[in-house]
């Protein structure tokens, strides 16, 4: 669960990261032309001389990107957790997402280190820069940010044709499913990470923009922190339509079955209480839209629900 959240504001990483990443990009680069340049989600330019051929992923939403744009077979390096598509599974671990081995990392020779701000290894993210090391940090916040990150690995990669492709066809499908579900009525919605610390996302997270896309609004949009702890007072006092949990795998985790004592939640009178796999929404690639139609589908559901016709305090 820990790979799936961060708990830092943007702005903070971005004043964090800056001053390492030009230090290092300037001792890296200031004697090569740089023919490769992109801007990554914190604001810094990336150059490189030459497309990455050897590359370190310390996110495995950003390991099944690479997979899906080809250049999957030149990363060297992930951490845990990186384990789609199937191939994933077989590179070397140099981490966990708390933890970084930095003497591995150097030991591969990476081209480019591609990371996430809010993963977890944000602390070791300077140091790998102070090494001269090229970092480029995702930290995609909006639902068409996946495309704007396909297209950028597909240039830092030299596979810029297939990966614009690609988030061609991805922006198509969410403009096809936005259009789907615009005007539907609007439903407040609990999502529900985990039980124990009671876990959530608020506006600022793409969660929350996949449940607004389905006519969902999210009940902690207000909240500061990206994935704050919550109270269970907070919930009952909030009184969803509907509650979506992911959990830790596939399986539908048996504290989904606790709301049930709260009779008087409208998602417990209209049984509104739905299961989604993480993955599908908790990493950043194209397969978020896999998990954004069950959304749309789950509410959908709820909206039929006749008991939802009755006067509520919205």
């Amino acid at each position: 669960m820990m790979y799936i959240f961060g708990m830092y504001p943007k702005k903070k990483l971005q004043r964090y990261f800056l001053a390492g990443l030009c230090a290092s990009l300037l001792v890296a680069f200031s004697s090569v032309s740089a023919e490769i340049s992109v801007t990554d989600d914190l604001g810094n330019r990336v150059q490189l001389p030459k497309k990455a051929e050897r590359i370190i992923s310390l996110a495995p939403h950003l390991t099944e990107i690479l997979f899906e744009i080809g250049a999957g077979t030149r990363i060297v390096g992930v951490t845990e957790f990186s384990n789609y598509p199937d191939e994933a599974k077989s590179i070397r671990q140099i981490g966990r997402h708390d933890a970084l081995d930095l003497e591995a990392i150097v030991s591969l020779k990476p081209d480019i280190v591609f990371a996430w701000a809010t993963g977890g290894t944000y602390a070791y993210l300077e140091k790998i820069t102070g090494m001269g090391i090229p970092v480029y940090i995702s930290e995609p916040r909006k639902i068409t940010d996946i495309a704007t990150t396909i297209d950028r690995l597909g240039v830092l990669t030299g596979v810029e044709p297939k990966a614009r492709l690609i988030s061609k066809h991805f922006l198509s499908d969410l403009e096809n499913l936005a259009r789907k579900n615009k005007g539907k009525r609007k439903l407040k919605v609990f999502y529900q990470v985990w039980n124990s610390p009671l876990v959530t996302v608020n506006g600022e997270h793409i969660i929350s923009a996949v449940l607004e896309l389905c006519g969902g609004e999210n009940i902690f949009d207000e909240l500061q922190v990206l994935a704050p702890h919550i109270s269970l007072e907070s919930v009952l006092l909030k009184n969803p339509d509907v509650i979506i949990a992911s959990g830790q795998n596939g399986e539908r985790p048996e504290w989904l079955k606790d709301w049930q004592k709260w009779s008087d939640l409208n998602a417990v009178k209209d049984n509104n209480i739905f299961h989604i796999h993480p993955d599908l929404m908790h990493r950043d690639t194209p397969r978020l839209l896999q998990g954004a139609e069950q959304v749309c589908r789950f509410l959908d559901k709820a909206r039929l629900n006749r008991s939802l016709e009755r006067p509520t305090d919205r």
